[in-house]
């Protein structure tokens, strides 16, 4: 069967050294990091599944898929750089550089960044929150190492600064916020308290940034509302129209 255009992009990611390693029986880190956990008898929880990553990346918008298999082609030649650069990144913690290099090396093949907005939107943002979702009820037993793909941690949308939406929308008093871990307070909430939760959340990241996604790339056509832009208004102007 032919494969999608995302799934043709995804191939042509792996560097050379990877392929070799993977032609070896070499497996990807988090696969060894599942077996090490086994080994020890720790049991291990996926917080999505195989299908649920193929349904995110066949959401990615058609048209979209196309710009980035033609942006991979045109810089196929420096795959092995670009992998090697991100490692580079990712060793000096810096995390957050990793995007915005590839959407620097984009625009220098000649292509929008626009086009990879649904990209993000699918892969990374949506992605987040199931995971999050997932995770809390395991970090409520206690004892967990949770372990995800690098770009899934930086950003206003990143998992990190999800738990910390998440513990500013319940609104706990800063004493017994310290002493409640988060994960027991989102696992014990119902479906109307996280919906609430998410909502309060979205409100939180429109104050700082503009967006209610926390990011330009996913605005809604109405955003950045006036009152909210951070080019025409300060935080404290912000926060107090909220």
């Amino acid at each position: 069967r032919a494969l999608r255009p995302w799934g043709v992009t995804m191939a042509m990611a792996l560097s050379d050294c990877e392929r070799k390693r993977a032609a070896a029986g070499v497996k990807p880190l988090d696969a060894r990091l599942g077996d090490a956990a086994r080994a020890r008898g720790v049991p291990v929880r996926g917080l999505e599944t195989v299908e649920d990553q193929l349904r995110a990346m066949s959401r990615v918008d058609e048209a979209d898929q196309l710009t980035m298999l033609k942006a991979s082609l045109a810089l196929v030649e420096r795959t092995d750089d670009l992998i090697e650069t991100m490692i580079g990144l990712y060793t000096r913690r810096d995390i957050g550089a990793i995007w915005p290099l590839q959407m620097q090396l984009w625009r220098e093949a000649g292509y929008s960044t626009d086009a990879f907005a649904s990209f993000r939107r699918e892969l990374v943002a949506r992605r987040n929150e199931k995971m999050r979702d997932t995770a809390l009820p395991l970090l409520a037993e206690g004892g967990v190492l949770v372990a995800v793909g690098s770009l899934h941690l930086p950003g206003t949308d990143g998992l990190v600064e999800l738990l910390r939406d998440a513990m500013d929308a319940f609104g706990l008093p800063s004493e017994e916020a310290a002493l409640t871990p988060l994960a027991l307070i989102w696992a014990d909430a119902t479906d109307a308290q996280r919906d609430e939760a998410r909502t309060k959340a979205a409100h939180i990241r429109e104050m700082r940034t503009g967006f209610a996604s926390g990011l330009p790339t996913l605005a809604q056509p109405h955003e950045p509302r006036p009152e909210y832009n951070p080019k025409l208004t300060t935080i404290h102007q912000r926060r107090r129209t909220k």
